[in-house]
């Protein structure tokens, strides 16, 4: 392992909000690279991952490919969103614990394994933690990213990295809950988003290629990117998989997952969720005058509460 497993401690120092929305937190660990350079990186993912909902783990290998336009990097960020996690959000107590975790504060974590680069191990003192400028908005908060030395070939560079990662029993986008798990992103390493000037600080990682292939326990429907696979549940375990351009690749598991929708207008509307819902009649989901397609009020409830968490 590159790091000892960690035990909470208190951040630095604290913002106002009590738990961070789900989409900012999966694109806000950002760092600031070690050394400056003039350039921009692509990135491509190829993923294979075991993940048990019922232990709340994650173990896979991914291989980064990288390729740079321009000076070379002589190291990559990458970002551990899992690590976020590692400390009770700032202001967390007795009487609002239960809208986020089920029982009690429980710690995420992701750990690197092992690192190479183009076939060569990285020492693991040679893997830096990477710290927030301090002027940035989530400065201070247990977050984490490291740094990576390089050796380019030809402007392009390959990466290997073995991860695992904890997921607490926890509400909202990235926990388990209710027999299930949801990792709606950052649950494996994710290079930081860079251009001309260097590693960008502010962005959102860029869509890339994703090649993700997945191994699930059996007894579980899975969603992995925008492809379910419900209803059919194997006795066994089984394994997943989906090619896709995108920020990233969320996968969701639960023993059952019901799938409903509409079609109107030439739209078709399509959910996962944990509970059956009656067939919508046809006068609910007629378009509005300006073309729009309704959506149900129960639903919107639902997402409000699924963002705030």
């Amino acid at each position: 392992m590159f790091r000892e497993p960690r035990l909470p401690q208190p951040p630095a120092s604290t913002p106002a909000a009590l738990a961070i929305p789900a989409a900012a937190a999966a694109i806000a660990i950002l760092a600031e690279a070690g050394a400056a350079w003039a350039g921009a990186c692509s990135p491509s993912y190829h993923v294979e991952a075991t993940i048990d909902p019922g232990a709340g783990t994650v173990r896979g290998t991914e291989t980064v490919d990288l390729a740079c336009q321009g000076d070379p990097p002589k190291d990559v960020v990458v970002w551990l969103f899992p690590n976020r996690l590692g400390s009770p959000p700032p202001g967390l107590d007795a009487m609002n614990t239960w809208w986020i975790y089920p029982y009690s504060f429980e710690p995420g974590s992701m750990d690197l394994v092992s690192v190479s680069v183009h076939g060569t191990a990285v020492k693991p003192g040679d893997v830096a933690p990477v710290d927030l400028p301090g002027a940035h908005p989530l400065a201070g908060t247990p977050m984490d990213a490291v740094s990576i030395p390089l050796a380019p070939e030809a402007g392009r560079t390959s990466l290997e990295i073995a991860f695992e990662v904890k997921v607490p029993r926890r509400y909202g986008l990235f926990g388990r809950a209710r027999g299930g798990i949801v990792l709606a992103s950052g649950w494996h390493p994710v290079v930081a988003a860079s251009g001309p000037g260097g590693w960008d600080l502010g962005a959102a990682p860029p869509a890339a290629p994703h090649e993700i292939e997945v191994t699930i326990p059996a007894g579980y429907d899975v969603l992995i990117g925008d492809e379910p696979h419900v209803g059919d549940a194997p006795g066994k375990a089984r394994t997943v998989s989906i090619a896709t351009v995108a920020g990233s690749v969320p996968v969701v598991a639960f023993p059952r997952l019901h799938e409903s929708g509409v079609t109107c207008s030439g739209a078709t509307v399509r959910w996962l969720g944990l509970d059956p819902r009656p067939d919508p009649g046809a006068a609910e989901w007629k378009p509005g005058d300006d073309g729009t397609l309704p959506v149900p009020e129960g639903l919107v409830l639902s997402l409000e509460r699924m963002g705030a968490l």
